[in-house]
């Protein structure tokens, strides 16, 4: 299917036709679209940012149907700032803490999300505790790097950060939403130290990848098994709603 019938299907014909054009041409700095409050930025001829794009933009991969509106979002594996950006204008009173740790990716997501004053964007990986971390690239595009721990601090390492951490740094007390698209991190994520936050979190937005990380999806279910969630699934996404919490505001 061609770009413009795809933009077609989810746009108007002018606005379609817009965002054609401008990809076309390779002007893919500050594109505006109607779903986004503010302009956003692709790299210019790069397939992996167009289909992050036509994921979280066009095909809306994050409109999860929930009956409170959510204050607190974390969103780990924020590539280049669209799902905050889609995130940050659902929700303009939420506060969003994006973390992406590859330095290129995180460049754009400061970018994409630098007009959203609720959109704090952190160059770290999510994991199960306060540690360093190394990114690493199998070549399978710039929304698949994989990051590894590592024992000591280097030039090429990164923080990672806890939930329970970020959640303490913040002063939060609930979850309302987490996003996980981790690309296998979630494994480690979900092996221990999930009892500290896992109830308190309402709704958990996930993608597996046991594909390239054994172990993935068994980590998951086995923690998530142990409270009160409900699961469905939207495309490439897994979706768990906590019983206990998702039907009350704070």
């Amino acid at each position: 299917m061609s770009r413009f019938k795809t933009l077609r299907e989810y746009l108007s014909f002018n606005e379609a036709l817009k965002i054609y054009w401008h990809l076309k041409r390779g002007n893919t700095n500050g594109l505006s679209i109607s779903s986004l409050q503010h302009p956003f930025t692709l790299r210019r001829n790069n397939f992996y940012d167009y289909a992050t794009f036509e994921e979280v933009i066009l095909k809306k991969a994050y409109n999860v149907a929930i009956d409170f509106i959510p204050q607190t979002i974390i969103d780990a594996g924020a590539n280049i700032g669209l799902t905050s950006a889609y995130f940050a204008t659902k929700f303009p009173n939420a506060n969003i803490i994006s973390l992406e740790p590859d330095a290129e990716n995180f460049g754009l997501l400061k970018k994409n999300t630098s007009l959203y004053p609720n959109v704090h964007p952190l160059q770290a990986g999510l994991w199960n505790k306060t540690t360093q971390l190394v990114v690493e690239d199998a070549g399978l595009g710039n929304n698949a790097f994989t990051v590894r721990e590592v024992t000591e601090f280097t030039e090429k390492s990164i923080p990672s950060y806890s939930i329970p951490h970020l959640m303490q740094v913040n002063k939060w007390t609930v979850i309302d939403l987490l996003k996980i698209d981790v690309e296998g991190s979630e494994k480690e994520i979900f092996s221990e130290g999930f009892y500290s936050w896992l109830p308190s979190t309402r709704l958990l937005i996930i993608e597996l990848h046991d594909r390239s990380k054994k172990g993935c999806s068994k980590a998951v279910f086995s923690a998530l098994n142990q409270y009160d969630f409900s699961f469905e699934i939207a495309g490439e996404n897994l979706i768990f709603k906590n019983e206990n919490l998702v039907h009350f505001n704070q």
